[in-house]
């Protein structure tokens, strides 16, 4: 049984597209379960920001201006290993995937955008599933850390 009286989950956004981060940020605030409790549209002013912030969890776009996202996850993992980050990323090649994972992200959302996306109120964007080889990989990587406490990742789910 999920308890929703308790204290909502902190979350940041560092995401270069003004359009997807009022929309994550829309999201959030209309949720209960969450607050938002910064966005940002670089990585440099995010991590600056990070601690003070102090948020749960973290979704970072992977290609950000200035500091990659990768880079930026590596950062705040190192920062504060106990944030859970949320990689996000238009390209959903298996090496992107892989290398927000090696970073120390913790999940990846893959958006897909149409078109008519650049029109507001008309962006399309959606989760498809892994293909089998990617899970694969991925799971076969994990099973690589475990006894690693630094890669324990049951620690992830929110709910």
């Amino acid at each position: 049984m999920t308890n929703h009286s308790a204290s909502p989950i902190t979350v940041i956004v560092v995401d270069n597209e003004d359009f997807f981060r009022a929309k994550v940020e829309s999201w959030l605030r209309a949720n209960p379960r969450f607050h938002c409790a910064g966005s940002f549209s670089d990585g440099e002013t995010a991590l600056m920001e990070l601690v003070s912030k102090n948020p749960v969890v973290a979704v970072i776009d992977l290609a950000l201006p200035g500091i990659k996202g990768d880079e930026v996850i590596w950062r705040v993992k190192e920062r504060t290993p106990s944030i859970k980050i949320a990689a996000v990323s238009g390209i959903h090649g298996d090496s992107v995937v892989l290398d927000a994972l090696d970073a120390g992200a913790d999940g990846f959302l893959g958006v897909r955008q149409r078109a008519e996306s650049t029109q507001p109120g008309r962006c399309k964007s959606a989760v498809g599933p892994w293909r089998p080889d990617l899970a694969a990989g991925v799971c076969a990587r994990h099973r690589t850390l475990e006894g690693h406490p630094e890669y324990d990742w049951s620690a992830a789910r929110l709910d």
